[in-house]
């Protein structure tokens, strides 16, 4: 059984069970809908990429490191099939430097907002990566 919604009026359903597809008005619904425009998550995105790369000032041991962090969230734009092995990496990187947590959950924050901004859809595989080759890192590093 499908729904969908006609411009905010009914909800109509789809029996499929049949093989008919008869629709069928059923009744109204108020549907909430949040719109945003592709500026406002720009400027989210633009504050979290700022307040990740505050954070990785603070944390990373050399410059050349900080600089490194900061271009980490460009890569969750990459291809779908690669996020699992790039997000494996970055976890390790990060992981491997003996970071704090909270440079991760910036770096995932940034990432994820650039990515709803680029209009890219959710990808488990990244944080799925970054998780795992972030304990590994800390792992490996000790």
């Amino acid at each position: 059984m499908k729904e969908w919604r006609d411009e905010g009026e009914s909800v109509h359903r789809t029996d499929t069970l049949d093989g008919q597809g008869r629709t069928e008005p059923v009744k109204r619904v108020p549907v909430l809908v949040v719109r945003t425009s592709g500026w406002t998550l720009w400027t989210l995105a633009a504050l979290a990429y700022v307040g990740y790369v505050v954070m990785v000032a603070l944390d990373a041991p050399t410059l050349p490191v900080a600089v490194g962090l900061a271009l980490l969230p460009a890569l969750r734009l990459l291809p779908d099939g690669m996020l699992i092995g790039v997000g494996l990496g970055v976890g390790w990187f990060v992981g491997g430097l003996g970071l704090h947590p909270f440079t991760l959950l910036g770096l995932v924050l940034a990432s994820q907002l650039l990515a709803l901004a680029a209009d890219r859809g959710e990808r488990w595989g990244w944080l799925i990566g970054m998780t795992v080759g972030y304990g590994a890192g800390i792992g490996v590093s000790r």
